[in-house]
Order: structure tokens, then C-alpha cells, then sequence
């Protein structure tokens, strides 16, 4: 199920693209995509909402505080809260948006399969971020369509 709570994302390119990430990432496989969004609760809100006091105990790799103006996300527990970009169209915040969904159902769809069990769903995927697939988006705004390399962790071999 997938949960709107922004003020400009367009939800029907979103759910196309929340869809073509899962296509890809279960190699094609509509049967577990479709049961990966019945299963998984997808909450998607404004940067704007990022609760700092959640990420408090976090800090990047340069032991900085979380920087809440850049997307984020937590996934787990059948449930994914993705704090993404609402702005108007920006073509950057797009792929960057995409990235951050990317990185959070890989997390998502190791805990499904494997469980939580020594944080490896955490782990498994950060020691991967070097492994990437690739595909095009195909959206349509402005008038015309326009295609959009996108980039995701490649898990496909653990799934």
C-alpha cells in the first residue's frame, strides 16, 4: 500500500516509478513485486516532515548530524517512510528521490526475505552501494516525454 502524505509529488508518476524500481530489482518478477506493495506499507512524506529527533543517535560517515533537507528513509518491519523532495518538478530531486526509494526497498526487501537478524538487511545493503543497475524511466511532463537513466543497488542475485 502506498501512502501520500506530500503536497506536489505526482502520485501516478511515482507509483509508476515505485513500481519500475521493484520490476527491476526482483529481475522482473511481477508476482513478487505486486506482493511486495500488498505486504509493505510505503509512506511517502516531505523532507520538511523529517522528525531530526528519530535520527538523533545517527551521524553520517563524517560524524555529522543528519542533514534534514536531503532525502531520507527508514525501512523495516513491512513498513518503508521515505522523506523525499516535494517541490515542484525538478529533474535532479527526481533521480535523487529515486535513489533514496532504491535504497530503502533494498533494505526493505532483505529484511522480507531474511529477516533483521545482526542488523544484516543494514549491512548487506551498504556493503553494495558499489553494485549498481541501471535502467531507464520514461515520464512524461512539460508537454513530452522524457526518459531518465536511473541507478539502484543491485541485490537482484540475493533475492
Amino acid at each position: 500500500m502506498i501512502k501520500f502524505h506530500t503536497k506536489n509529488i505526482n502520485e501516478t508518476t511515482y507509483r509508476r516509478l515505485i513500481f519500475r524500481i521493484l520490476y527491476e530489482m526482483y529481475n522482473y518478477d511481477i508476482e513478487r513485486v505486486l506482493n511486495f506493495i500488498n505486504d509493505v506499507t510505503i509512506e511517502i512524506r516531505s523532507t520538511a516532515d523529517t522528525r531530526l529527533d528519530y535520527f538523533q543517535h545517527l551521524k553520517t560517515t563524517s560524524g555529522q548530524s543528519l542533514n534534514p533537507k536531503i532525502t531520507s528513509g527508514v525501512a523495516g518491519h513491512y513498513h518503508v517512510r521515505l522523506f523525499l523532495h516535494d517541490g515542484g518538478f525538478n529533474m535532479f530531486k527526481f533521480r535523487e528521490n529515486a535513489d533514496r526509494i532504491g535504497h530503502e526497498f533494498c533494505h526493505e526487501a532483505y529484511y522480507i526475505k531474511y529477516g533483521s537478524v545482526g542488523n544484516r538487511h543494514v549491512t548487506t545493503v551498504h556493503s553494495r552501494d558499489n553494485r549498481q543497475g541501471k535502467f531507464t524511466f520514461w515520464f512524461y511532463t512539460l508537454g513530452s516525454w522524457l526518459k531518465l537513466p536511473i541507478t539502484i543497488i543491485d541485490i537482484r542475485n540475493l533475492l
